[in-house]
């Protein structure tokens, strides 16, 4: 089973962009397993208690978190730092926006799963 690890951006996307972002990743990796790291939900519960769009979108993120069948790892390493460890050892796709993280992930010959034209996932 390919596994598929995902970013705090990519989780904003939802209400950011309106894109089914699980619905559409289950059509790119239908068999896949989507990985997401303790850090990554601790990042998403600190920007909830914001006010404005970025607690919105943080406080949706986490509703759609418990509907949809993920598996948490726990960790303590800083987000981008686990997301690269992580995929680096278990040969996982990333889906992410982070230039940085992508630019990263590519040099490893990995794949990364990115929002186009604000509508649609794909590979980039």
């Amino acid at each position: 089973m390919k596994k598929t690890v995902m970013d705090t951006n990519f989780l904003l996307l939802p209400y950011q962009y309106g894109v089914d972002v699980f619905g559409q990743l289950k059509e790119l990796v239908p068999d896949g397993e989507i990985i997401v790291g303790s850090c990554i939900l601790n990042e998403l519960k600190k920007l909830a208690k914001n006010k404005g769009k970025t607690g919105s979108a943080a406080r949706l993120a986490l509703k759609i978190l418990r509907l949809q069948k993920v598996n948490v790892v726990e960790t303590g390493l800083p987000a981008d730092r686990w997301i690269f460890s992580y995929a680096r050892s278990y040969r996982a796709s990333v889906c992410t926006n982070d230039r940085g993280l992508r630019q990263r992930i590519k040099r490893l010959r990995l794949k990364c799963i990115v929002l186009k034209r604000r509508k649609r996932l794909g590979w980039g």
